[in-house]
């Protein structure tokens, strides 16, 4: 990709998976699911400047109720979740589309918290319409503007995950 118009950044995060995910009793759907997130979301927050965090949230209805996952300034990542018990029953590679069930009721959310008592800036997508239901904060500087862009494609993402399964 020399000389081309593009800019990439590679995430490996093997170790901080097994720390962070290795202590909960998580379905393997759902460490798969949270494993992703996580390194969306240390991709994304590398490429702000600012101090503070970047929080992927998905909620449903279906089998997994919440997935959180933040990633600070030091690009230190935590992650939580809660699941029903017809999650442990799912397969491994089960689509994000399986895990939350119910389109319609399901929504993803990402939030740029500033710890310097700046205003939190976040965007809301329900999954079942993503086209129509971006809701865009008003950004008032450059690392905003960039980050709206970036959660947008990061969605879009998502959203060409939930139809497509695994790849």
């Amino acid at each position: 990709l020399e000389g081309a118009a593009v800019r990439g950044a590679v995430v490996s995060l093997d170790a901080t998976l097994r720390d962070m995910l290795g202590g909960h009793p998580y379905p393997p759907a759902l460490v798969r699911a949270l494993a992703e997130f996580a390194a969306a979301a240390a991709l994304l927050a590398s490429t702000l400047k600012f101090k503070g965090s970047l929080v992927v949230q998905l909620a449903s209805e279906g089998p997994v109720r919440l997935a959180v996952v933040e990633c600070d300034a030091s690009l230190g990542l935590r992650a939580t979740a809660q699941w029903r018990d017809e999650a442990g029953a799912l397969p491994a590679d089960a689509t994000l589309a399986v895990l939350v069930g119910d389109l319609a009721l399901a929504r993803l959310v990402i939030t740029l918290d500033p710890k310097d008592g700046g205003p939190i800036y976040q965007g809301v997508v329900a999954i079942g319409g993503l086209g129509h239901h971006v809701h865009q904060v008003p950004a008032p500087h450059e690392e905003m503007g960039h980050l709206h862009g970036a959660a947008v494609r990061l969605v879009g993402a998502v959203f060409g995950h939930l139809h497509e399964g695994p790849r």
